[in-house]
């Protein structure tokens, strides 16, 4: 088996993980989970989108997992509460929801996923101050 992309499997499993748990979509509904950042969606919205992916493989035998990738998925939270209150507690719900969980990635019968430190950026939209917590989470797959 040659080794394959995992970007695409991996950014469905994360989306579908998230929409799966109660405590997350309670506080931020489904339809506001997305990998679509022109989506112009009701606020506060969780937005995965993944910048890069690099090889991970493993010498082995052909019969066992060989071919891997690090995947990179930032999970942000966006919102235009005041304050840092709403992000944050998000947030926690996300790291609740992900970190450390098996995740289950199509064409990938291993993977496992570990958050990475955040940072919070701000911007003015229509001259309200929107907060972006974006927490990095690296995947490794293989298969």
């Amino acid at each position: 088996m040659a080794s394959t992309s995992a970007i695409t499997p991996v950014s469905v499993a994360v989306i579908n993980r998230l929409k799966a748990v109660t405590a997350v979509t309670d506080r931020v509904p489904a339809a506001r989970i997305t990998d679509d950042a022109a989506a112009r969606i009701a606020m506060p919205y969780i937005l995965v989108q993944i910048p890069d992916e690099s090889p991970n493989d493993t010498m082995g035998a052909t019969e066992q997992p060989k071919w891997g990738q690090t995947v990179t998925v930032n999970v942000s939270v966006v919102s235009q509460y005041r304050g840092d209150a709403d992000v944050g507690d998000i947030k926690s719900l996300i790291l609740g929801a992900l970190n450390g969980f098996d995740l289950v990635v199509s064409g990938f019968p291993s993977a496992c996923i570990d958050a990475r430190p955040s940072v919070t950026v701000t911007d003015t939209i229509n001259g309200v101050t929107t907060r972006q917590l974006i927490t990095p989470f690296e995947v490794m797959v293989h298969q």
